[in-house]
Parts: C-alpha cells; structure tokens; sequence
C-alpha cells in the first residue's frame, strides 16, 4: 500500500503519542512528531499528512498552528484535532466560544452533516466519541468556506470541512478510547485521496 509521510504537530499533549499509535495501527509507517520547540516551517514540505493535535489552552495560545496554516500546499492534507479543529475555524474567520461545562473523557454521539463519503465511509450515524474540550466553534461565525461535517446530538459542532482544500478537523478525539470508531475515522482521512 501507498505511503504517505504523516506530520502530528505535538502541542503539549499526551494525547498525541495515543495519536501515532492509531496511525501505526492502521499501517502508517512514517509517523514524525514535531512540536513548537522542534519544528520548522521548512520542514513542512515534506509531509503529504499533517494532524494539528489537540492541546491545552486556546488556539491563539499556539501561533505555530497559523504559520503552519500559511504555508500549506494544495496537495497537503490537515486533520485538526480539539484544538486543530478549532485553530482551523479560526485561522479561515470563524469563532470559537466557551461552553458552560468542561467535557473531560465524557461519551458523547456524533451524527454526520454533509461529510464526504470517504470521509465517513464504514462509520455509522451516532457513533460514540471521546469529548475533552470546554470550547467550541460558533457555527453562526463560519465563513462559507467552512462547511460543518458533523454535530453532536445536542447541536454542537463535532467536524468541518474545508470547501475547496483537503483540511478537516474534528472537535472529539478518535485516538480516545471512547470513540468506537476512531481508527476507521483516522483511515478514511489518511488514505482517502490515495
């Protein structure tokens, strides 16, 4: 099978190394993480896949997250996690607002809303995910290049997708032991435009 190179962008997250680990239990051999202090911009062209991982804090805490936004190139495929889901809203003009709780290893369920077919391809409606965040994007701040994938059964955004570019985040984490169908999720996006 092809392999294409896989960046996970560390934002000092345990989460991440759970992350890797996913990824090489679908089959993905070249799995590099970089975090702020060890990262540089010129060493994003190498990388066809790139994860913005989940992190403490707000997106703006991280301003690599939009350097690295920057300099994407067409052929590049982002998945944001949590706090890459939320960075990608925000870097193409949406909002994110706080919630009245904090969701910390709590099961929630997702439904799809005008995802892609390979994107949710073997992944049925109301699957169960793992929620760790206190924030959210405002869906009525979305510009129309950002089209929302998927919502949570209360409404709130759970995956977006970027019009035109192969960007896509997801607010739950499919690393979580929680999401039942995390590695098929992490499959579809790393192999779908092989």
């Amino acid at each position: 099978m092809l392999q294409m190179r896989l960046l996970i962008l560390d934002n000092r997250d345990s989460f991440t190394f759970n992350l890797a680990e996913s990824f090489r239990k679908i089959g993905v051999e070249d799995v590099k993480i970089f975090n702020s202090e060890s990262y540089s911009i010129e060493q994003l062209a190498d990388y066809d896949r790139i994860v913005l991982g989940p992190g403490p804090g707000l997106p703006q805490d991280h301003p690599i997250l939009f350097n690295l936004l920057n300099s994407l190139k067409p052929h590049q495929s982002v998945l944001g996690i949590c706090l890459g889901h939320e960075a990608l809203a925000i870097h193409y003009g949406g909002q994110i607002r706080h919630l009245n709780r904090v969701f910390h290893g709590d099961e929630g369920k997702v439904l799809w809303k005008n995802a892609p077919d390979y994107l949710s391809k073997n992944v049925p409606d109301g699957f169960a995910v793992g929620l760790y965040h206190s924030w959210i994007i405002d869906e009525a701040s979305l510009p129309e290049d950002i089209v929302v994938t998927a919502l949570s059964e209360n409404g709130l955004i759970m995956g977006i997708k970027h019009a035109n570019l192969p960007l896509f985040g997801f607010q739950f984490h499919p690393e979580s032991f929680i999401t039942k169908f995390g590695l098929q999720l992490l499959s579809n996006w790393y192999y779908q435009s092989m």
